[in-house]
């Protein structure tokens, strides 16, 4: 048993977002608050740990087709968690992200999905540049 199984130890922010986003539908249905902490618990491991300079990571090299959106899932999740529970001291690190993305635009107004590095004006995924999108869209309907 076991051989030949690999196990992707990678910490993406894909996960950490589903995970927020379970946890938070599973507390308003149950109102059991261990689910509660574990979103929170989740949120501050993504704050802390997978970014640089509170900039949320690159995951994708371009290379792979689905790195590239992983952030927006984690935005979308996360923000939806710290709205529906009144959470406000995630706000300013939102806003830091999506500055950071914007500030990172390219001539076209497209923000890749490498939100601490200037944006090319070669091809573009969409999937890699609708993480930001998806934050811009998620903080503004606040």
């Amino acid at each position: 048993g076991g051989t030949g199984v690999v196990v992707n130890r990678a910490r993406l922010t894909y996960n950490q977002g589903t995970f927020i986003g379970a946890a938070d539908l599973l507390y308003h249905a149950t109102r059991e608050k261990a689910y509660y902490e574990d979103a929170l618990r989740t949120l501050g491991y993504t704050k802390a740990s997978l970014t640089t300079n509170g900039i949320l990571q690159s995951e994708s090299s371009g290379s792979n087709g689905n790195f590239g959106g992983f952030k927006g899932i984690f935005c979308r999740w996360a923000v939806k968690f710290v709205r529906d529970n009144h959470i406000s001291s995630y706000d300013l690190w939102f806003q830091q992200n999506a500055a950071a993305a914007w500030r990172h635009r390219n001539a076209s107004g497209l923000m890749g999905q490498d939100w601490s590095a200037q944006t090319g004006t070669g091809v573009l995924q969409a999937w890699d540049c609708s993480s930001a999108v998806v934050l811009l869209e998620a903080i503004s309907g606040s």
